[in-house]
Protein backbone atom coordinates (compact mmCIF):
# COMPACT_ATOMS: atom_id res chain seq x y z
CA UNK A 1 0.00 0.00 0.00
CA UNK A 2 1.18 3.50 -0.77
CA UNK A 3 -0.52 6.69 0.40
CA UNK A 4 0.52 9.96 -1.22
CA UNK A 5 -0.84 13.18 0.23
CA UNK A 6 -0.94 15.64 -2.68
CA UNK A 7 -2.45 18.52 -0.69
CA UNK A 8 -4.71 19.02 2.32
CA UNK A 9 -7.66 18.22 0.03
CA UNK A 10 -6.26 15.43 -2.16
CA UNK A 11 -4.88 11.93 -1.52
CA UNK A 12 -3.82 9.19 -3.91
CA UNK A 13 -3.71 5.64 -2.60
CA UNK A 14 -2.36 2.53 -4.31
CA UNK A 15 -3.52 -0.76 -2.81
CA UNK A 16 -1.80 -3.96 -3.88
CA UNK A 17 -4.09 -6.86 -4.82
CA UNK A 18 -2.70 -8.90 -1.92
CA UNK A 19 -4.58 -6.61 0.49
CA UNK A 20 -7.94 -7.49 -1.08
CA UNK A 21 -7.29 -11.15 -1.83
CA UNK A 22 -10.83 -12.27 -0.92
CA UNK A 23 -12.74 -9.55 -2.76
CA UNK A 24 -14.56 -9.99 -6.05
CA UNK A 25 -13.43 -7.13 -8.30
CA UNK A 26 -16.22 -7.43 -10.85
CA UNK A 27 -18.94 -6.42 -8.38
CA UNK A 28 -19.24 -2.63 -8.16
CA UNK A 29 -21.20 -2.68 -4.88
CA UNK A 30 -18.61 -4.98 -3.25
CA UNK A 31 -15.81 -2.65 -4.36
CA UNK A 32 -17.61 0.40 -2.95
CA UNK A 33 -18.18 -1.32 0.41
CA UNK A 34 -14.57 -2.55 0.59
CA UNK A 35 -13.09 0.85 -0.29
CA UNK A 36 -15.36 2.62 2.21
CA UNK A 37 -14.24 0.22 4.97
CA UNK A 38 -10.61 0.65 3.90
CA UNK A 39 -10.79 4.47 4.06
CA UNK A 40 -12.34 4.34 7.54
CA UNK A 41 -9.54 2.00 8.72
CA UNK A 42 -6.96 4.28 7.11
CA UNK A 43 -8.40 7.25 8.97
CA UNK A 44 -8.53 5.44 12.32
CA UNK A 45 -5.26 3.45 12.19
CA UNK A 46 -2.90 5.89 10.48
CA UNK A 47 -4.18 9.10 12.02
CA UNK A 48 -4.75 10.73 8.66
CA UNK A 49 -7.14 13.61 9.25
CA UNK A 50 -10.13 13.04 7.02
CA UNK A 51 -13.14 15.27 7.56
CA UNK A 52 -15.68 16.53 5.06
CA UNK A 53 -17.26 15.40 1.82
CA UNK A 54 -14.94 13.53 -0.56
CA UNK A 55 -15.29 12.46 -4.17
CA UNK A 56 -13.49 9.12 -4.36
CA UNK A 57 -12.52 7.67 -7.75
CA UNK A 58 -11.58 3.98 -7.69
CA UNK A 59 -9.66 2.30 -10.52
CA UNK A 60 -9.55 -1.48 -9.89
CA UNK A 61 -7.21 -3.65 -11.95
CA UNK A 62 -7.02 -7.39 -11.31
CA UNK A 63 -3.42 -7.57 -12.43
CA UNK A 64 -1.81 -4.88 -10.25
CA UNK A 65 -4.22 -3.60 -7.65
CA UNK A 66 -6.44 -0.61 -7.08
CA UNK A 67 -5.84 3.11 -7.33
CA UNK A 68 -7.96 5.38 -5.16
CA UNK A 69 -8.05 9.11 -5.72
CA UNK A 70 -9.71 11.13 -2.94
CA UNK A 71 -10.56 14.79 -3.34
CA UNK A 72 -12.26 16.82 -0.62
CA UNK A 73 -15.07 18.93 -2.09
CA UNK A 74 -16.41 20.45 1.14
CA UNK A 75 -15.20 20.56 4.72
CA UNK A 76 -17.23 23.22 6.48
CA UNK A 77 -20.59 21.48 6.75
CA UNK A 78 -19.30 18.10 7.97
CA UNK A 79 -18.23 16.84 11.39
CA UNK A 80 -17.20 13.43 10.07
CA UNK A 81 -16.38 11.93 6.68
CA UNK A 82 -18.84 11.45 3.81
CA UNK A 83 -17.81 9.61 0.65
CA UNK A 84 -19.14 9.61 -2.91
CA UNK A 85 -17.39 6.63 -4.50
CA UNK A 86 -17.15 6.25 -8.28
CA UNK A 87 -15.77 2.98 -9.66
CA UNK A 88 -14.13 3.14 -13.10
CA UNK A 89 -13.54 -0.24 -14.74
CA UNK A 90 -12.52 1.34 -18.07
CA UNK A 91 -9.46 3.30 -16.94
CA UNK A 92 -6.33 2.53 -18.95
CA UNK A 93 -3.36 1.76 -16.75
CA UNK A 94 0.17 1.75 -18.13
CA UNK A 95 3.57 0.79 -16.78
CA UNK A 96 6.19 3.46 -17.43
CA UNK A 97 9.63 1.95 -18.03
CA UNK A 98 12.74 4.08 -17.59
CA UNK A 99 14.96 1.88 -19.79
CA UNK A 100 14.19 0.23 -23.14
CA UNK A 101 15.95 -2.99 -22.06
CA UNK A 102 13.38 -3.54 -19.31
CA UNK A 103 10.36 -3.65 -21.66
CA UNK A 104 9.07 -7.24 -21.87
CA UNK A 105 9.78 -8.85 -25.24
CA UNK A 106 6.86 -9.01 -27.65
CA UNK A 107 4.97 -6.09 -26.10
CA UNK A 108 3.70 -3.00 -27.88
CA UNK A 109 5.00 0.16 -26.24
CA UNK A 110 4.72 3.91 -26.67
CA UNK A 111 7.72 6.24 -26.56
CA UNK A 112 6.99 9.58 -24.94
CA UNK A 113 9.36 12.06 -23.23
CA UNK A 114 12.20 9.50 -23.24
CA UNK A 115 10.13 6.90 -21.38
CA UNK A 116 8.49 3.68 -22.58
CA UNK A 117 4.86 2.93 -21.77
CA UNK A 118 3.28 -0.53 -21.91
CA UNK A 119 -0.40 -1.20 -21.19
CA UNK A 120 -0.50 -3.22 -17.94
CA UNK A 121 -3.12 -5.65 -19.25
CA UNK A 122 -0.80 -6.53 -22.18
CA UNK A 123 2.15 -7.57 -19.98
CA UNK A 124 2.16 -11.36 -19.82
CA UNK A 125 4.61 -11.58 -16.91
CA UNK A 126 3.90 -10.56 -13.32
CA UNK A 127 3.94 -6.75 -13.16
CA UNK A 128 5.46 -7.00 -9.66
CA UNK A 129 8.71 -8.11 -11.37
CA UNK A 130 9.00 -4.64 -12.94
CA UNK A 131 8.17 -2.39 -9.97
CA UNK A 132 11.84 -1.41 -9.46
CA UNK A 133 12.23 -0.60 -13.17
CA UNK A 134 9.51 2.01 -13.52
CA UNK A 135 6.16 3.14 -12.22
CA UNK A 136 2.46 2.63 -12.74
CA UNK A 137 0.69 5.45 -14.59
CA UNK A 138 -3.03 6.10 -14.81
CA UNK A 139 -5.43 8.89 -15.81
CA UNK A 140 -3.47 12.16 -15.53
CA UNK A 141 -0.50 11.42 -17.80
CA UNK A 142 -2.20 9.09 -20.26
CA UNK A 143 -4.11 11.37 -22.68
CA UNK A 144 -1.06 13.40 -23.70
CA UNK A 145 1.14 10.28 -23.89
CA UNK A 146 -1.37 8.48 -26.14
CA UNK A 147 -1.77 11.54 -28.37
CA UNK A 148 1.89 12.57 -28.73
CA UNK A 149 3.68 9.24 -28.16
CA UNK A 150 5.10 7.00 -30.90
CA UNK A 151 3.82 3.42 -30.89
CA UNK A 152 6.34 0.59 -31.43
CA UNK A 153 6.68 -3.16 -30.76
CA UNK A 154 9.63 -4.72 -28.96
CA UNK A 155 10.52 -7.79 -30.96
CA UNK A 156 11.40 -11.08 -29.32
CA UNK A 157 15.16 -11.50 -29.66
Amino acid sequence: MKVEIISKDKLIIYINNVFFKREIWDDKEQIIKTIKDFIIRLKNNYRIKLKGFYKVKVFPNKKIGTFVEMERLDEDDYDSIELRIIVDFQEKIFFKFYDYEDIPNGNDYIIYNDFYYVKVDDIKEEVVNFIEKGEIIYEAEIPEMLYKGIKRKKLIV
